[in-house]
């Protein structure tokens, strides 16, 4: 039994290092996450008694137009790929919540079911999380909400990952059914460096560090191929690199 589920690690360990794709979605690039940018950011400790910083990184995937967030809590690294429209939301609610902030309309009283997605929500995430590239433990759709929650004296700005099933318990190469619901904390700093990290304009930056391939005429390579008698042997392809605020004070 041990032994079989060292194979369904291996065999998902292999399928998640492939690269992601996304049906019918643009290809810009051909390569692998891009890093842009590093945001502080705050969450829950394990007893949920309070925030904890810690250090999200932002990336930019060209396979699939997405921003991937990747950062470590509870001795798992989680990988949370956002497509355009909850890009979008993230960084509207940012500015949102900063207005609110000064104005003092943040609802102390409010629900935190409420609050937590006061600003929306947004389907079309992908998320997948593990002990590393190579160690998957599960992975899923969840929905995302915007908003905020009070953490003592000081209302936070939250993105609220919802729990979503893991499609790797019904096909048995994982025992974990759903992902956990959490939270990203952010203080009225780190929410803006976070939409602006998510601008396209951040993110299209990424591109400006891959090298340029010059482009080669096909009629001119033929003609070129056939004057040396012999096909040239083809170079190896190089691997891609993986690469409180006091409230009313």
């Amino acid at each position: 039994m041990l032994c079989l589920a060292a194979l369904c690690a291996l065999v998902f360990a292999s399928c998640k290092s492939s690269p992601r794709t996304v049906e019918g979605r643009t290809v810009i690039a051909d390569v692998d996450p891009i890093e842009t940018a590093s945001v502080t950011i705050q969450l829950l400790n394990f007893l949920g008694t309070a925030v904890e910083p810690t250090v999200l990184t932002v990336s930019f995937a060209p396979r699939t137009d997405e921003a991937l967030l990747q950062f470590k809590m509870g001795g798992n690294t989680y990988y949370l790929y956002m497509p355009e429209n909850v890009r979008a939301l993230v960084r509207d609610a940012a500015v949102r919540y900063n207005e609110d902030f000064a104005a003092l309309n943040l609802d102390r009283d409010l629900s935190q079911r409420k609050s937590e997605k006061i600003y929306g929500e947004a389907e079309g995430s992908y998320m997948r999380w593990g002990l590393g590239r190579l160690a998957m433990n599960g992975e899923g759709y969840p929905k995302i909400g915007v908003g905020y929650r009070f953490e003592g004296k000081s209302p936070y700005f939250v993105i609220t990952v919802y729990s979503a099933e893991n499609p790797g318990y019904k096909s048995n190469w994982s025992n974990i059914e759903k992902s956990i619901k959490y939270a990203i904390y952010m203080n009225k700093a780190q929410s803006l460096a976070l939409a602006d990290a998510l601008r396209e304009e951040n993110l299209m930056k990424a591109l400006d560090t891959l090298p340029v391939v010059p482009y080669a005429d096909p009629a001119t390579y033929e003609d070129d191929y056939a004057g040396t008698g012999a096909a040239a042997e083809p170079e190896a392809e190089a691997e891609p690199e993986d690469s409180a605020d006091a409230y009313g004070a």
